[in-house]
């Protein structure tokens, strides 16, 4: 499991990534996590769904509390109505850096995301 602090809707919040992430984002969104990477970093011909951009940071948000056995800090209502903009781009960001170090993958991928969200502005 790989762990970072991100802040969202004005709370400080661990996440993680691991299978459980894959496991929740795939049955919130019935999309693969790898697939959603794909879509929203490396195909640069489509916009990322906000909804999958929110599920994408709940997911690791609650991966990181259920290993913890703890409930929650932030959950998908908190997200929606109290997280400014660059919470969002920062913490998605956050989640894909995470996921290359799980899978071992290079750190131009988190770039190119980073530079794809930052380009776009509000979600």
């Amino acid at each position: 499991m790989k762990e970072a602090t991100i802040k969202i809707a004005g709370k400080e919040v661990k996440v993680a990534y691991c299978y459980a992430t894959e496991i929740l984002f795939s049955d919130y969104t019935g999309q693969e996590f790898s697939e959603f990477i794909k879509e929203a970093v490396v195909d640069k011909n489509t916009q990322s769904s906000s909804k999958k951009v929110l599920y994408a940071i709940l997911s690791a948000i609650i991966a990181y509390s259920q290993s913890k056995n703890e409930d929650a800090v932030v959950v998908d209502n908190d997200i929606m109505f109290n997280a400014q903009p660059r919470e969002i781009i920062d913490a998605f960001t956050t989640i894909i850096s995470l996921y290359n170090d799980w899978y071992q993958l290079p750190k131009q991928v988190a770039k190119k995301a980073e530079k794809k969200k930052g380009a776009k502005g509000k979600n």
